[in-house]
């Protein structure tokens, strides 16, 4: 995935500085590229993004085509990345969205007890795993703020729901990747700390750039693999304690499950509860309104139910060529935010799929002496 920005009050010409980054899985952020521009337009979005390949040509590296472009709502980052990435998906920042509405709120001056019921219940609505499910929800939310929020309503909705470009923010747009550009942002106040937070004239900010900012950047990328925080990390690369594999392990071993199979299904489905829900509720009517919730076939009566039903009941998917736990996801809230959770390992587990480095944090069986 990759990141990018504009970012502000660096130099005395108030001209803004574009940056381009990497993101891993966690939200680490790997620079790329940085532009001051007298603008941030399409064509200066766009240079930024030629600049990755053409800098990638020159040192004999192959070219990139991303799959995801993570950025905040600006239809000049749009139409560059479309323009110079075609087919790419744009990913709208869930942290961009949430301070939107809440600035949103501010001016209309919502009741603060309203304020947090809104953004609580909002922040389900962004844990939805498919497109159907995130429409779905939204209408119920609709439906159950419009009464007292009618024109907080409203604004999501025409900002951030029916915007082609701006209503990529839930969770399953993009599986195990990003939903924020957080890491971008870090970086981009990185760059205010490497000049003091003062405006340099640009003889001097060339000066910071070229002398202090890439060649930090260029040591922190070149650091040794055994650093945690600079290493570029996959969802393969997915490390547990063994704290975690343990609880895991004996939570597995008496934990209901409910497996799913059908011949349009590749791979496997297995569904669990979360630990505080009853057994009585992972039967076959829950397990169907899950199902047909996830791809529009059944409406709730109230938003609720639905937050209900994905708070208590979670969809555990196994691809047919998964060889261990890492290549499981979960519908769960801990697994969509951190990319691991109890029930992926529990799978893992259940269904031996394991690596042997895995293997090795399962307790020890010892048999009882006569």
């Amino acid at each position: 995935m990759l990141a990018t920005d504009a970012t502000y009050k660096l130099n005395y010409h108030s001209f803004p500085v574009l940056t381009l980054a990497m993101l891993d899985y966690k939200n680490h952020c790997f620079p790329i590229a940085l532009a001051l521009c007298g603008n941030e337009r399409e064509d200066d979005f766009a240079e930024l993004f030629r600049s990755m390949n053409i800098g990638a040509r020159k040192m004999g590296l192959a070219m990139h085509a991303p799959t995801f472009i993570m950025a905040d709502g600006a239809m000049a980052i749009t139409n560059a990345a479309n323009l110079i990435f075609p087919g790419v998906k744009r990913c709208m920042c869930w942290f961009h969205v949430r301070k939107n509405v809440e600035s949103k709120m501010d001016s209309l001056k919502i009741d603060a007890r309203l304020r947090w019921h809104l953004l609580r219940d909002l922040s389900y609505v962004q844990l939805a795993v498919t497109y159907e499910a995130f429409q779905g929800m939204f209408s119920l939310f609709m439906e159950e703020y419009r009464p007292s929020a009618p024109d907080v309503v409203d604004y999501i909705k025409e900002s951030w729901i029916d915007h082609p470009w701006h209503s990529c923010w839930y969770e399953g747009y993009a599986p195990r990747l990003p939903s924020t550009n957080n890491g971008l942002e870090s970086m981009n106040n990185q760059l205010k700390i490497a000049v003091h937070r003062e405006k340099l004239p640009l003889g001097a900010f060339f000066g910071v750039v070229t002398g202090k900012v890439v060649r930090d950047y260029s040591e922190a990328i070149g650091k040794d693999a055994t650093d945690p925080g600079r290493v570029f990390q996959s969802a393969d690369d997915i490390k547990v304690t063994k704290k975690l594999f343990r609880e895991a392990y004996e939570w597995q071993k008496s934990a209901p499950f409910h497996q799913v199979t059908a011949p349009s299904i590749s791979g496997r489905l297995l569904f669990m509860l979360s630990r505080g829900a009853d057994a009585s509720y992972l039967n076959t009517r829950n397990i169907n309104k899950f199902m047909c919730t996830l791809v529009g076939s059944y409406r709730h009566p109230c938003f609720t139910s639905v937050v209900a039903l994905f708070s208590k009941l979670f969809l555990v998917m196994i691809p047919a060529n998964a060889t261990n736990w890492r290549d499981v996801q979960c519908s769960c809230g801990e697994y969509l935010k951190k990319k691991i959770c109890i029930h992926v390992l529990a799978a893992g587990i259940r269904c031996n799929i394991l690596n042997e480095d895995d293997k090795k944090l399962l307790p020890i069986q010892r048999k009882r002496r006569n």
